[in-house]
């Protein structure tokens, strides 16, 4: 029974077989017709697309032949229009060569007319410089004519000046010169009096305002005096040209002001004592005193010393 049934599977397999053999020759005679088929359809298509290509030319030979036609007719039109024209041309030669003589004429009065414009621009530039001009020149004799009136006006004042005002002025600066000598003197002799009670000197200003010392009848020279008599002299002289100053200009702000540098070198004690009289009477509001004496300190109201140390001053005491 077994070897029956192994033969019998042995022939099933062999159909089995068998079967596949076919079936793989059908498929692969069947993939072959499938290929053939392919290159069938490729072939159709391109026939296809060449017989597309070749209609479509066909339309544009077809569409070229009736464009051809159309231009036929137009060319048989045209050339019966030129024939027109031609027949027209020759009418109308002569009316061109009128037409021509014409134009030259327009064109030499164009020219002429362009020569005319030019000349006005000219004349019209011109008239501009010579307009700008003549208002310069108005300009400018109104403004001589103001100078001419301005000189003549100057002229008169000139005049009067010259023959009235400077002589008035002098007149006046005498007046105050004599005025400013006169108090000057007096008040340099007053203080210099004061400092100095001495019968036998005198000193008064001469014209030019510089001291003349006369002792014991006799004139003397500055230098030949003390050293006392010589800052006298210098401090009655400061005391006085500020006075005269501060009442001849009433306007100056610091003639409440007075500022002494040293005024007692060389006085003598008895000296300094008038010094203090004199402070009292010139009744100025504040004076400033710089002093190394010592004595002048008995009669201030403030006293601020300075030391000096390497060349660098500075306060010391203020009291």
């Amino acid at each position: 029974m077994e070897n029956m049934s192994v033969d019998t599977f042995s022939t099933d397999i062999n159909s089995i077989t068998e079967k596949i053999l076919a079936q793989e020759r059908l498929l692969k005679e069947l993939n072959t017709e499938l290929e053939n088929l392919r290159e069938d359809k490729m072939k159709f298509e391109l026939v296809k697309s060449k017989k597309s290509n070749l209609d479509e030319k066909i339309k544009r030979l077809e569409g070229i032949a009736n464009l051809q036609k159309s231009l036929e007719a137009e060319i048989i039109e045209l050339d019966a229009g030129i024939k027109d024209c031609l027949v027209e041309i020759n009418l109308f030669e002569s009316i061109e060569n009128e037409y021509n003589l014409a134009k030259r004429e327009l064109d030499n009065l164009l020219e002429t007319v362009k020569a005319i414009e030019v000349k006005k621009a000219e004349l019209e530039r011109e008239y501009i410089l010579l307009k700008e001009n003549m208002a310069l020149l108005n300009e400018e004799i109104w403004h001589k004519t103001r100078v001419k009136d301005a000189l003549l006006q100057l002229m008169k004042v000139n005049q009067w000046l010259e023959e009235h005002f400077l002589s008035l002025v002098e007149l006046v600066e005498k007046q105050v010169m004599l005025k400013a000598h006169h108090d000057f003197s007096e008040i340099f002799q007053k203080w210099f009096n004061i400092l100095i009670d001495d019968e036998r000197l005198a000193i008064k200003i001469d014209d030019t305002f510089s001291p003349l010392i006369e002792q014991d009848g006799y004139n003397n020279d500055y230098t030949h005096l003390s050293g006392g008599e010589k800052t006298a002299a210098a401090f009655a002289y400061r005391l006085a040209l500020n006075q005269v100053i501060n009442n001849l200009m009433s306007g100056i702000k610091t003639n409440g002001l007075l500022i002494l540098d040293e005024p007692t070198d060389g006085f003598s004690e008895q000296q300094l004592d008038k010094l203090r009289d004199v402070l009292q009477e010139l009744k100025t509001n504040q004076i400033i005193i710089v002093s190394h004496e010592n004595k002048i300190e008995s009669f201030v109201d403030n006293v601020i010393r300075f030391e000096k140390i390497n060349g660098i001053s500075r306060v010391v005491s203020n009291t």
